[in-house]
């Protein structure tokens, strides 16, 4: 389905970000041109689109997920002229066959309109669109620079989605404004998902967005005077897979090799802070169960499936390995070492984990948080 200029519908392409859902006559490297994350189903299923335009600007959820949060589209055909206020809307294809069903339009009322773009305000393009830190289609990130005459701070945002869906505008985008203007640079990772590490031969499988994310960390060092970062003040967020990748980041013994022959390599991936919301506090089975005693959740992280024909449930065959899986398991342990953090609580009556340190960061971390 699609709006002329604008919204494709196209078939799934084994690179990053791309697929159905975005503003495919936009320019290049510009927010909303690529969905967000791929959500196509297979061939010969239905798919979903819920498109809202408002003026030049559009939202664009497509089974369920949002792949275009709020982008301007361009005018196709003279982009150095406004968008069109009217215009028809086609339903097109590009030789290949597609059905459309339940089309449904309704017009957005001016009051309306204005309240949601006030709520929903535009996110800036990238300062560096899709800087790759390593061969993988998916190991690249966004850059935006906050302006200053100083080196200033950044935040290294880690999108979640259980390390197998989400983008990286998945939760940095209501943030991002308010770390700009208060002079805080921003970068957003996205990284390969379990099953993309399986492929590549990773084990376990969750290593793969884990190290992703240290290398990240690392690129984004080695372009500290490129991009006027102070890299001894670089925190980690995100919420959920990305919250726990957060967290092994600041927890982990640094990952620097000097004597690498890759200067990036040389870089630490030590963090200065980290705040996090929603964290997987620990991949250890057992852990998880002594704290929830009904815990179903971590065994894809590890590339077990469970067995249908012996009726063993993928949690009850990760806890069964637990033996010879944690070895080689990313930590969640702090060490006397690592950063403040930051961890609220959704729950009023739960205590905090005993790695909790909030006391530790500094007032004025506590402002920029």
């Amino acid at each position: 389905m699609g709006l002329k200029p604008g919204v494709r519908s196209h078939q799934t392409r084994p690179t990053s970000h791309l697929g159905s859902g975005g503003l495919f006559n936009n320019s290049s490297k510009t927010l909303g041109r690529d969905p967000i994350e791929l959500k196509d189903k297979s061939f010969g299923q239905w798919n979903t689109f819920r498109i809202k335009h408002i003026g030049d600007r559009v939202w664009v959820t497509y089974n369920t997920r949002l792949v275009v949060n709020g982008a301007r589209m361009e005018n196709y055909w003279d982009k150095t002229q406004p968008f069109p206020a009217k215009g028809p809307i086609m339903l097109q294809t590009h030789g290949g066959e597609i059905r459309w069903r339940n089309v449904f339009i309704r017009e957005i009322k001016a009051a309306e309109a204005r309240k949601f773009a006030a709520e929903n305000p535009l996110i800036p393009n990238p300062t560096e669109y899709d800087v790759a830190y390593g061969p993988h289609p998916k190991q690249v990130l966004h850059f935006w620079k906050a302006e200053s005459s100083k080196p200033t701070p950044l935040l290294f945002f880690v999108h979640g989605g259980g390390w197998t869906s989400g983008g990286r505008l998945s939760g940095v985008a209501n943030m991002l404004s308010a770390m700009l203007k208060a002079g805080i640079s921003v970068v957003s990772v996205e990284y390969r998902f379990v099953g993309e590490a399986t492929k590549d031969g990773v084990v376990p499988p969750v290593k793969g967005p884990l190290h992703d994310a240290a290398r990240a960390l690392q690129l984004v060092r080695s372009k500290a005077a490129e991009w006027n970062i102070d890299k001894t003040r670089i925190g980690a967020c995100g919420g959920s897979a990305g919250a726990c990748t957060s967290l092994w980041l600041a927890f982990h013994p640094d990952l620097a090799d000097p004597k690498n022959t890759d200067p990036i390599a040389h870089e630490s991936t030590r963090l200065w802070c980290a705040a996090v919301l929603g964290a997987q506090t620990s991949l250890d089975p057992q852990q998880m169960k002594e704290w929830m005693p009904n815990s179903s959740y971590g065994a894809h992280a590890f590339g077990i499936t469970g067995d249908p024909v012996k009726k063993t449930s993928s949690f009850a065959e990760f806890h069964a390995k637990r033996e010879t899986i944690l070895p080689g398991s990313p930590s969640t342990r702090p060490m006397p070492s690592s950063p403040p953090m930051i961890h609220p609580s959704t729950c009023p009556t739960q205590k905090p984990p005993p790695w909790d340190r909030t006391r530790r960061i500094p007032r004025t971390l506590q402002t920029s948080a």
